[in-house]
């Protein structure tokens, strides 16, 4: 679930009261800590309706769906949390740089999907997209050539997997998985 530099600064530009798209994400959230994912996607779809208003290419509108692609996956629903990945990385691109977290962490979330769906090959391009990016930071390239490594993996494509694999846990040895370790 996305949430954290992009989106955050771009909310800290409007303060005031909290809009009522918040409050419902949140009341959302609230439901998703109690799996009651069927009940979230109802909270989600009215806080997607008070985001539209400021606009349905807007961050608040990307973290609603990226939030009911969640949803929708844990329901069994994958191609339609695809469908929402995509729709949410879509805007998320526009708003965003590409080496931000928040799009690293929504393009991990739509490879994940694209492999339950055994959508391997687009799976594989997105990752290998996203890794060309220069400026990641190190714990969002780890985690990444993993994703990869699963993908090639499950190609039967053993020594480049393995190499991934190795090639990751040496970033997150370096760095840890937060990228601040020394």
């Amino acid at each position: 679930m996305i949430a954290a530099f992009c989106i955050v600064s771009a909310l800290a530009a409007n303060p005031g009261p909290e809009p009522k798209w918040m409050l419902l994400n949140r009341e959302a959230e609230e439901l998703r800590l109690l799996n009651r994912h069927e009940a979230a996607v109802e909270r989600r779809a009215l806080a997607l309706v008070e985001a539209g208003k400021l606009g349905p290419d807007e961050l608040p509108a990307a973290i609603i769906i990226n939030n009911i692609g969640y949803h929708s996956q844990q329901l069994g629903q994958i191609r339609e949390a695809a469908r929402m990945y995509v729709r949410s990385l879509d805007i998320l691109q526009r708003k965003c740089p590409s080496g931000d977290h928040d799009v690293i962490e929504l393009v991990m979330n739509l490879s994940g999907a694209y492999l339950e769906t055994n959508q391997i090959s687009r799976a594989e391009s997105l990752l290998r997209h996203f890794l060309g990016i220069v400026g990641l930071l190190p714990p969002d390239r780890a985690a990444l050539l993993a994703d990869l490594g699963s993908v090639l993996f499950r190609q039967g494509n053993l020594a480049e997997s393995e190499s991934l694999f190795t090639e990751a846990l040496a970033i997150f040895e370096k760095t840890g998985p937060t990228g601040s370790a020394s």
